[in-house]
């Protein structure tokens, strides 16, 4: 594990490419699913999880300065 002194500002962008892969996975392989249109209650959840994930991208990339 990295400590903070070697965390750059190419860290944030591969971070933050790799929040948007994991997004659009969990979008079109999970939500797009045909299953989550009968399961309400596992498509609320990835639902869910999506937005704390693209929630954690916008606030990443927020602190980028590139």
């Amino acid at each position: 594990m990295m400590s903070n002194d070697t965390i750059d500002e190419g860290h944030y962008l591969e971070f933050i490419d790799r929040l948007h892969v994991v997004s659009c996975m969990i979008d079109e392989h999970l939500l797009g699913h045909p299953l989550t249109t009968v399961e309400k209650k596992a498509k609320k959840r990835i639902s869910k999880a999506l937005g704390l994930i693209q929630d954690t991208y916008q606030e990443i990339g927020s602190k980028m300065t590139i």
